[in-house]
């Protein structure tokens, strides 16, 4: 297994207004209300984009935490 961290902005992600599976840089990324949240209306918000790719199976894209604050 390995983690791979990179960033992208709320504005890559589209700004989303509410809750939903976004597709940014080929990856389907699950936003969250505490991303929204957190984001605060900012297109500039960046967060930390994390990829996991466990042994075996696809990989997965999670978005952690605003990163810029």
């Amino acid at each position: 297994m390995s983690d791979i961290y990179t960033t992208v902005t709320w504005d890559e992600l589209n700004c989303p207004p509410e809750p939903c599976r976004v597709v940014c840089k080929g990856m389907t990324i699950q936003i969250k209300q505490s991303h929204i949240d957190a984001a605060n209306d900012d297109p500039s918000a960046t967060f930390a984009l994390i990829r996991f790719q466990p042994l075996s199976g696809p990989a997965s894209y999670n978005l952690g935490t605003r990163i810029d604050d």
